[in-house]
């Protein structure tokens, strides 16, 4: 069942226990989907897209755009595009590793297992994978504590 519709060609569905935006057309390789349309913010948001330096569009439809690392769309000069044909009922995906410098909320890859958190996020995926040894190495230690007592 749709949860809303935003113009003829897409519209929100659930998908198991997430939300996604999915065609209701079949679309040609190269067309444009929308164009984004909302408010421009400085800082990203879990739901916004990059689209310049420190500038990110909060547009409702983007914002139920899951990521792929095999997108069936891209993001050019304000545009959401086909990357190959569409078919109706199709998933449509971006790579928030090609949109964002730094993804807001990581999260594992259904589709790969790699931790997705943006493009120019070397910095942030060494301080993640720090945070984790550490913690690890402090619970290990913790409990090594709490045993010789």
């Amino acid at each position: 069942m749709a949860i809303g519709t935003f113009q003829p060609s897409v519209e929100v569905k659930n998908q198991g226990s997430m939300l996604g935006l999915f065609s209701t057309d079949d679309i040609l390789s190269g067309q444009v989907i929308f164009k984004l349309e909302g408010e421009i913010i400085a800082q990203p948001t879990r739901t916004s897209l990059q689209i310049g330096m420190n500038e990110h569009i909060e547009d409702q439809r983007i914002a139920f755009t899951n990521h792929n690392c095999n997108p069936t769309a891209f993001v050019y000069d304000g545009y959401l595009i086909t990357k190959r044909n569409i078919k109706a009922g199709d998933e449509i995906t971006i790579d928030y590793n090609l949109t964002e410098e730094i993804v807001t909320h990581p999260f594992i890859c259904n589709c790969c297992g790699r931790i997705i958190t943006g493009k120019n996020s070397t910095l942030y995926r060494n301080l993640l994978l720090w945070i984790y040894l550490h913690s690890s190495l402090l619970i290990s230690s913790a409990k090594k504590g709490s045993q010789l007592r």
